[in-house]
């Protein structure tokens, strides 16, 4: 979602752009092979722990990628449309917590493996869902 949100405010592309998206896509294409590997791993402790860290650093390095992407692409003025605003460049950049999140959470895994994968689930929602959804739902319980 937030890929096709930042492409959607581009209007032109450089060779540059174009590394870093493939990095991006890289990434996510690579996504499920560490994915496997904490499914399959599920039951050695060792090599469990191995599985979950791994995710971990492949997830931060996708998000670290995709603030590379979103930085280069709105530092370029004419790479991006008229109409998009500061707000939504801001908006798309809300990874940087992340890091510090997913970092957190591959210490965890490397001593409580499970727990780190609900952690990486929790940071999936929190980036998942758009915090003026969340505020929303506050308000109305």
């Amino acid at each position: 979602m937030l890929h096709s949100r930042i492409t959607s405010g581009l209007r032109a592309a450089d060779a540059t752009l174009f590394r870093l998206n493939l990095l991006v896509l890289l990434l996510v294409s690579f996504l499920p092979f560490p994915t496997k590997l904490v499914g399959e791993y599920v039951e050695d402790e060792d090599a469990e722990r191995v599985a979950v860290v791994f995710y971990g650093l492949t997830l931060l390095a996708l998000a670290i990628s995709i603030t590379f992407l979103v930085r280069y692409a709105f530092a370029q003025p004419q790479l991006v449309k008229e109409h998009v605003d500061q707000e939504s460049i801001a908006s798309a950049v809300q990874y940087r917590p992340s890091y510090a999140l997913y970092m957190i959470a591959i210490g965890v895994g490397l001593v409580f493996p499970i727990v780190a994968v609900a952690l990486y689930l929790g940071i999936a929602l929190y980036l998942g869902i758009p915090a003026r959804t969340i505020r929303r739902l506050m308000r109305r319980s």
